[in-house]
């Protein structure tokens, strides 16, 4: 990535899976983690490499890049080895932080909420009532999105059961969860 500013990167992760054309790799390069005072962020790019379906990979040239932020709620130590929250387009790091924290406050019953809960597999998840925050405490978030009223985030595996939260900024004591099956591609 010539002639981009980035930090050093850690890691190389070729993703498992997908179709791409003849000659076209997929791959994240996973940078750094850096402290804050609220926990550790780091970037992971995406970068699509081109080759010749006949030469090496390691002739591959980069040819398209984006970033994207994970954070993560751990102490400064544990920023190399915590587990990190994909922040979508539209969250700003210091918003990320701030809705790990609520989802922290339903989790560790730190506040009281409201809960409306939907279930569309047969986990029981919302017949648990007072034991629903339990629940997601044993999940990890991977994902944070905005919504038109505040932000969405996914807990448990990608690619197999979502756990939806829903926070609405209007009513901060007021919390959605769905669960779900994502559609299989």
């Amino acid at each position: 990535m010539k002639g981009v500013d980035h930090g050093r990167i850690e890691a190389f992760v070729a993703p498992a899976g997908g179709i791409n054309a003849p000659g076209v790799i997929d791959a994240n390069l996973v940078e750094r983690p850096s402290a804050t005072v609220q926990g550790c962020t780091r970037r992971r790019w995406t970068v699509r490499f081109r080759a010749d379906p006949n030469d090496a990979l390691d002739r591959a040239m980069p040819k398209d890049h984006y970033q994207t932020t994970e954070i993560a709620r751990a102490k400064p130590s544990r920023c190399p080895t915590a587990d990190y929250v994909h922040l979508n387009p539209g969250v700003e790091t210091s918003q990320g932080f701030a809705v790990l924290e609520q989802l922290d406050r339903l989790r560790f019953g730190k506040a009281k909420f409201v809960i409306q809960c939907t279930d569309q597999t047969n986990s029981e998840l919302c017949n648990r009532g007072a034991k629903i925050p339990y629940e997601l405490a044993h999940l990890k978030p991977w994902n944070i999105s905005a919504s038109p009223n505040g932000f969405v985030l996914w807990l448990g595996t990608p690619g197999r059961t979502v756990t939806e939260v829903r926070f609405d900024a209007r009513e901060p004591n007021h919390v959605s969860i769905s669960r779900n099956i994502p559609a299989p591609f």
